[in-house]
């Protein structure tokens, strides 16, 4: 089975139709070695949108926590990081808390602005038409633990739960009274870091949850349909088979204790710092049809 989640290679992928596409900053700094972006495999035909303009896309972001725990394997304990911690960086601070409904959308923001930019606006997005839900004020979705969403084993089970974690996001949201068809895409941003980057030594949190794009062949392989079964009446429903994408709150280890485990012997970590950004163009891509510029087989 082909994914389009992130596959554990060792380089960064470029897309592109006409564009190039962003890579991450993964700076080398006081010996230490970064770590590896994990690049989703794509097939050679292409996710479209569900009209045919790239014009004024809308997007939905869903800010969707987990039940508290303490979860070794997983980071942090299932809730967005609201508190900034910077006793290990007195610099600048990348991604920093609140993880509120404004943080994401200035994540939407800059998604929108990379595109535009890079496309000369032959993409752009209507970010007063996008949302992010639950609102600024409100408390984010609640959903099972983190790791009911990773497979201790049986890689082809990840696809699985993944698309349980995106279609009981939508349907929590559905339940609100939302109306998640009045967007192009829809963008899950989970609590906690997304398992999408190799490291040097043994990774301390094995199940947390990698990003992806979901797409209607995930959905189909996974549900039976090519899409969400969204209720839209008494016994009806719709399919909602639009773009979706699986991220986390944020890519920067700093603000979790982890970081002294995969960097050991360090005090000041302002220089191995990650953002969201880089990871969420690159998801991006898939959601609008690009066709990666990188072998999907091997990286």
């Amino acid at each position: 089975m082909l994914h389009r989640r992130i596959p554990r290679w060792h380089q960064c992928g470029i897309f592109s139709i006409w564009l190039v596409w962003a890579t991450l900053w993964l700076p080398q700094v006081r010996g230490q070695i970064p770590p590896d972006l994990i690049l989703p495999k794509s097939k050679t035909t292409s996710l479209q949108l569900s009209g045919p303009s790239t014009a004024n896309i809308t997007i939905l972001g869903l800010r969707v926590a987990f039940e508290p725990d303490v979860n070794l394997s997983t980071t942090g304990d299932g809730q967005f990081l609201m508190s900034p911690d910077s006793s290990r960086c007195d610099g600048f601070l990348v991604d920093p808390p609140p993880h509120d409904a404004d943080y994401f959308l200035a994540q939407l923001e800059a998604v929108a602005n990379y595109y535009e930019r890079v496309t000369r606006e032959q993409v752009t997005f209507d970010l007063m038409g996008s949302l992010v839900f639950p609102p600024q004020g409100h408390e984010p979705i609640l959903l099972n633990r983190m790791a009911t969403y990773r497979p201790v084993s049986e890689e082809d089970s990840t696809d699985i739960l993944l698309v349980r974690l995106f279609e009981e996001s939508m349907l929590a949201a559905v339940d609100s009274g939302l109306d998640v068809f009045d967007y192009d895409i829809a963008v899950v941003f989970h609590a906690g870091l997304g398992q999408d980057f190799t490291y040097p030594f043994l990774d301390p949190t094995p199940l947390d949850i990698p990003s992806a794009a979901i797409d209607p062949e995930m959905i189909q392989a996974a549900l039976g349909t090519s899409g969400i079964p969204i209720p839209v009446g008494d016994d009806l429903y719709d399919l909602y088979d639009r773009p979706g994408i699986i991220l986390p709150e944020g890519q920067n280890h700093i603000y979790y204790d982890i970081v002294e485990d995969i960097f050991p012997g360090g005090s000041d970590y302002c220089d191995v710092q990650i953002g969201l950004t880089g990871t969420f163009a690159l998801l991006m891509g898939y959601a609008l049809g690009l066709s990666p510029l990188f072998d999907t087989d091997d990286g």
